[in-house]
């Protein structure tokens, strides 16, 4: 095809393809973008089949994600895993095929099957589609830098309410008198900030255990539903009991997930302010005792 011929009339479709890019990259999933990317497909070249494939990584199998047409997936298991975009035609020209790695890592074929009006596709039909298949890759990972933005905003405003919950534990531990009510407070606050699903403390005395508090109070913990766990000791030769608090079942959005670095972080301050609140009482309660004993010293001289 001639160039100038191409160019002019790529030029005419320029406003079609910013408006695509705009409204794919908009989207909100990856079925979402698939499915308005579709309808984009099918309007500029007049066909009523064009269905999508995804293949998540390379070891992984092709999936339709754009409809529950199967009927060229035989086809597009034989491809390769796909290096940049190839596009090409069957042998006939009455229809067009692509395959393209997409910027995760993940690759994506499509079909354009045959036109309404049984035209076959021409060398320009085929530098259009490898437009278009360029323009999703664009949206693509303009989808996904947003995608990214918006969990590194979530994961920060969450950072920030984990730091100011922590610092009202400190206040309200240190105001809590030495007994099961601090250690409530303990498990229900560390059960909170680390999205744990229940928790428990045990106390021993001398090795054997005497005491359990749970959180929620009065839960069934049944090891066979226990998927994460997250264990922390407070031992202190000054305390008469040893402590071991226990958090189960990390929640997320992904549902249950193992306990993280930060989860280790947040317990082990929480207990650190348990062990300063409980020794500053200690201390507290041994400056008493010796104001008592001075004074009692004072008047028997």
């Amino acid at each position: 095809m001639d160039i100038e011929l191409l160019t002019e009339k790529l030029s005419l479709q320029v406003e079609s393809f910013q408006e695509s890019f705009e409204m794919l990259s908009s989207s909100n999933s990856i079925s979402a973008m698939a499915l308005g990317f579709q309808r984009i497909i099918r309007g500029s070249f007049f066909t009523t089949q064009a269905p999508i494939f995804l293949k998540v990584d390379k070891n992984s199998e092709w999936e339709s994600i754009s409809s529950k047409d199967v009927s060229y997936l035989a086809k597009i298991n034989e491809l390769d895993y796909p290096v940049g975009i190839k596009v090409f035609a069957n042998s006939d020209s009455s229809e067009l095929m692509s395959a393209s790695r997409l910027n995760d890592g993940s690759a994506m074929a499509v079909v354009l099957g045959q036109r309404l009006s049984k035209e076959k596709y021409s060398d320009f039909d085929k530098v259009t589609f490898q437009i278009f298949i360029q323009l999703f890759d664009n949206a693509y990972q303009s989808f996904l830098l947003r995608k990214k933005e918006k969990q590194l905003i979530f994961s920060l405003n969450n950072s920030v309410a984990q730091l100011n919950s922590l610092i009202d534990t400190g206040i309200e531990i240190s105001k809590i008198n030495i007994g099961d009510e601090l250690f409530e407070l303990t498990l229900a606050r560390a059960v909170t900030l680390t999205n744990a699903s229940f928790g428990k403390i045990k106390k021993f005395e001398e090795d054997k255990l005497v005491d359990e508090i749970l959180f929620p109070p009065h839960v069934l913990i049944d090891e066979d539903s226990i998927i994460s766990r997250l264990s922390s000791d407070l031992n202190n030769k000054n305390f008469q009991f040893d402590y071991k608090l226990e958090l189960f079942n990390k929640e997320s959005r992904a549902g249950i997930v193992k306990f993280n670095e930060t989860d280790k972080l947040l317990v082990g301050a929480i207990l650190r302010q348990v062990e300063s609140a409980i020794e500053n009482k200690r201390l507290h309660q041994e400056a008493l005792e010796n104001v008592v004993m001075k004074s009692e010293l004072s008047i028997a001289t």
